[in-house]
């Protein structure tokens, strides 16, 4: 790691834009991708945590990019590139001056814009990725004007509760027409938070919700069979406009759905049939038993079809699984490494109704 920042830094300096004499950069800086295992793809920057394509924008230039701890980019001109060759696609960084460049999720109110760049930019910050160096966050960064000012709105449920030291894993908007100004947002744990004492671990992880475009945000209901769940970390929501619902999936609980996302339900039909019972997931405690660390949606736009893939606490992927048009189909049933499935192609179908 020190070859390769040493490389890094010998390469900067033998740029036109090199610091004068005297100083010596020192980074940020890229670094060489190869780990000495044949992966080769140059240099390259950390992890980005969110891609947001500003709708706004007919042309699809305009798009947002957050960094792990690298703040938020946005880049007007992001279809001028191609493939191997990047080199005209401009960025410039929105968020330096605030008080946390880690970034976890990014969401846009929908119809609302100016010139083609929508007013509304929400940036949750911390990253939920649960590695050793995903760094916690202080709340969520809030523009009305296109990115040019920004507040941090770092409580919920009136300053009872305090984002510092958790992160946000995704925040969705409700598409609907009068209904955009409702917003929600996974927050999750994270390991740096709880190592480093940022969080007091008394804050409710969950699903949170805004009735304001984000201006201010209070603790969702989730409800299972039983009563009510415990805190556990949302690892994704997402808004479905052909369902008209909210859905999210819960570390140790399984998918829930909200029409308002205020009150939740557990999903009847939970994907991966009995693997989410309710009886390994139980609402009053986060069982080990309950196979799901972590849960991802993918919606196709303009019909009612979901994607869904989660994986247990040990990185198995349980399985990927496409709810449409009134039944399950089950994509893939690999329960080995979740990398290896989800680079297969294989379809199997389930038939049962839909959840």
């Amino acid at each position: 790691m020190r070859a390769q920042r040493a490389r890094a830094a010998a390469q900067l300096a033998l740029t036109p834009n090199a610091p004068a004499m005297g100083w010596t950069a020192l980074g940020p800086a890229p670094l060489a991708s190869d780990a000495g295992i044949g992966q080769d793809y140059n240099w390259v920057s950390g992890r980005a945590t969110s891609v947001v394509i500003d709708p706004a924008d007919g042309t699809g230039n305009t798009v947002y990019v957050g960094g792990a701890f690298g703040g938020l980019w946005r880049s007007t001109n992001a279809a001028s590139g191609s493939s191997g060759n990047a080199s005209g696609v401009t960025w410039t960084p929105l968020i330096d001056n605030q008080p946390t460049l880690a970034v976890g999720a990014i969401a846009l109110q929908p119809v609302n814009a100016t010139n083609n760049l929508s007013n509304v930019i929400l940036v949750g910050t911390g990253e939920a990725n649960s590695s050793g160096d995903s760094y916690y966050g202080l709340g969520i960064l809030r523009s009305i004007d296109g990115g040019n000012n920004w507040s941090l709105i770092s409580t919920a449920n009136g300053g009872a509760y305090s984002f510092k030291g958790l992160s946000f894993s995704k925040i969705a908007f409700n598409s609907t027409t009068g209904n955009t100004n409702v917003v929600v947002a996974g927050v999750a744990s994270t390991f740096a938070g709880e190592q480093e004492g940022a969080d007091n671990l008394t804050v409710p992880r969950g699903v949170y919700y805004s009735a304001d475009i984000g201006a201010t945000w209070s603790l969702a209901n989730l409800q299972g069979p039983g009563g009510t769940v415990t805190s556990a970390s949302a690892s994704a929501v997402v808004y479905n406009a052909s369902a008209g619902k909210f859905y999210a999936a819960i570390r140790r609980h399984g998918f829930f759905s909200s029409t308002d996302g205020i009150n939740w339900t557990r999903l009847a039909n939970q994907p991966g049939g009995t693997l989410l019972s309710s009886t390994s997931c139980p609402e009053n405690m986060n069982s080990t038993t309950c196979p799901i660390y972590r849960g991802e949606f993918a919606v196709v736009p303009g019909r009612n079809e979901m994607y869904v893939w989660f994986m247990d606490g040990h990185r198995r992927s349980e399985s990927r699984y496409l709810a449409k048009q009134g039944r399950r189909q089950q994509l893939d049933t690999d329960q080995h490494n979740h990398y290896r499935c989800l680079r297969r192609s294989r379809l199997r179908r389930l038939r049962s109704p839909a959840g």
